[in-house]
């Protein structure tokens, strides 16, 4: 009489762990049918018996094993000890969902008289793997993390979920568009990859994307007609408030928005309201910048296309489109192409920077017209400013 193997793929037990990324286990060999492949999916803790070491593992979606497997993988266990199966798997990363998992244990050649094949049956929700209990808002249901393995964002409650893993490596996974009021993050010490994707609808009181980002990362960004009206800030930018030794790549702000006004000196910027020991590359920027200090001593109002104001700051390839007014009541108003004023010490450099040059706006308190769109620190720095940017207006 045949015996059922089903003892031997019994051992999956109660426990499924939903992970990020692969972890392959020793003893282990995994082959993923149809060329299917996913940079995260499941690790499936399992143990084999003596009666069996080839396994096929399928996963479906939904609560039956019913239809095409979403996966389908050979998978080869000659470890008797347990083990760590790594199934990649396209699973919604914005929320749980559920999935039965297949298993069906192979005869071992030589054993045809005597077993058959034994199959077992389970069902599972992922869960999050930021740590996070189940049902919280916002939270990440792939990703670890870490540099190989960053946490997928893909909704507005996710994007804003990044408040409580600031020091983690960020990957948007699609176009987001906020609705209400956003509050910016901070203080942010990751990397946040955009992935080149859209992030529409901020609107905003406290400042930009971000309101400080400290020795982090912002690449392939792009923010489309982000609002932001705010009251007393003295630093603000679309992307960020404050950068602090941090770096911004390819990031790109469409149609801003930024109006402001200030009882003191106020510093508005197109990406960044204020750069410190911090790196521009490739960034781009178009909207506008108004601006009203009501302070009845003297201050400033500083606007720059790209960053307000600055010091040991690189822009490297940087393009703006920004255009600016605004009033003081006692003080100065001033206007950068790409930086509003740069800080002692002066250590800025702009290396093929371009902007467009917008009709001079914005008063003294006294009326007079004035602004300062040659304005770069230190002489031209191999800078240019056109009348036009392709691709920009």
């Amino acid at each position: 009489m045949k015996k059922l193997m089903g003892t031997v793929v019994a051992v999956l037990g109660a426990l499924l762990v939903l992970v990020p990324s692969g972890a392959a286990g020793d003893g282990v060999t995994v082959t993923v049918q149809d060329g299917y492949s996913c940079d995260y999916g499941i690790n499936i803790p399992f143990t084999r018996t003596g009666r069996s070491d080839s396994y096929t593992f399928e996963i479906y979606a939904g609560e039956t094993a019913a239809g095409a497997p979403e996966v389908r993988a050979e998978v080869e266990v000659h470890a008797d000890s347990p083990v760590t199966v790594f199934l990649p798997l396209r699973y919604d990363v914005t929320g749980p969902s559920t999935h039965t998992l297949k298993v069906t244990a192979h005869v071992l050649p030589g054993r045809e008289a005597f077993d058959r094949e034994g199959i077992v049956l389970k069902t599972f929700d992922t869960t999050p793997s930021c740590g996070c209990a189940a049902g919280t808002a916002g939270a990440f249901y792939a990703g670890g993390g870490s540099e190989g393995s960053p946490y997928r964002v893909g909704t507005a409650a996710q994007l804003a979920h990044i408040q409580k893993h600031l020091k983690s490596h960020i990957r948007q996974t699609t176009n987001i568009t906020l609705s209400g009021s956003w509050t910016s993050l901070g203080d942010f010490a990751g990397v946040f990859d955009g992935g080149g994707y859209q992030i529409s609808g901020l609107s905003s009181s406290t400042g930009g994307l971000f309101s400080k980002v400290y020795q982090g990362e912002v690449k392939n960004l792009n923010l489309v007609s982000p609002k932001i009206v705010a009251n007393g800030i003295t630093h603000i930018g679309a992307v960020c408030n404050l950068a602090d030794q941090s770096s911004f790549s390819d990031c790109t702000v469409l149609g801003a928005s930024i109006t402001c006004t200030g009882n003191g000196y106020t510093y508005q910027g197109g990406l960044l309201g204020y750069s410190q020991q911090s790196t521009l590359t490739r960034c781009k920027t178009t909207g506008s910048l108004s601006g009203r200090v009501t302070a009845s001593t003297y201050s400033d109002l500083t606007q720059g296309g790209m960053i307000g104001s600055c010091q040991s700051t690189v822009l490297n390839g940087c393009l703006s489109g920004i255009t600016f007014g605004g009033t003081v009541a006692v003080g100065g108003y001033y206007a950068g192409g790409m930086i509003g004023a740069a800080a002692y010490p002066v250590d800025v450099k702009m290396i093929g920077c371009h902007w467009e040059r917008p009709a001079r706006a914005g008063t003294y308190w006294d009326g007079a017209t004035v602004g300062d769109f040659n304005y770069n620190s230190n002489g031209s720095y191999g800078n240019s400013q056109v009348s036009s940017i392709e691709g920009l207006s």
